[in-house]
């Protein structure tokens, strides 16, 4: 069976809200490629496998997965691709409450992902080791990341959640004459919402 033809499936089960047998047809995926020698369709089903394991919360196999997608995408010398798995790495890890490792693997993202081709993944990747530096009340730290994610950033919204978190770090600060002001600017734009400290 070709690959192609095994993540159409996949992604048209998931589609239909039926996880379970996406779930088997992801793992065929997966065996079906290495049979074929086929890197690409591998990492792709190991992708999908992580995406179903952690909408089932099963945290330790959903790492897992990306860890093997991310090595199948360097070995093919995907740097984009890579680079991709890494900064999913790094938002599962910080949403596990691992700000270390997020960290770490968002500068692996960063260090693998073009400017060029991917400002909008670099803009996240700065983003999440500014909340694990925000998180760990770091605030100079995490504003300096801030201003990094700003700088890559691609569209209004995510320049107001970056402003967003750099606000919430001076105020930690105590610095609420600097806070206010970018407050009162985001106040006059649409605001982002309270869930997207986080972007991709």
């Amino acid at each position: 069976v070709l690959p192609s033809l095994l993540e159409g499936k996949v992604y048209a089960l998931l589609r239909l809200e039926k996880p379970e047998e996406a779930l088997f047809w992801a793992d065929s995926l997966v065996k079906a490629a290495k049979e074929l020698n086929d890197a690409y369709y591998r990492a792709k089903g190991h992708y999908w496998l992580y995406f179903l394991n952690l909408n089932d919360n099963q945290i330790k196999p959903a790492y897992e997965h990306l860890f093997r997608s991310k090595q199948l995408y360097l070995a093919m010398g995907d740097s984009a691709g890579a680079g991709w798995r890494s900064l999913d790495m790094a938002h599962l890890r910080y949403n596990s409450g691992d700000l270390t490792g997020a960290q770490e693997a968002a500068i692996d993202a960063i260090t693998l992902l073009d400017e060029q081709e991917a400002p909008h993944l670099i803009s996240g990747a700065y983003n999440t080791i500014g909340l694990s530096y925000l998180d760990r009340d770091l605030n100079e730290e995490a504003i300096k990341e801030f201003k990094n994610a700003l700088e890559y950033a691609v569209n209004e919204k995510d320049s107001l959640v970056f402003m967003h978190n750099w606000a919430l770090a001076l105020n930690n600060q105590e610095k609420y004459d600097e806070s206010l002001k970018i407050f009162e600017e985001l106040l006059e734009s649409e605001a982002p919402s309270e869930n997207s400290r986080s972007l991709y």
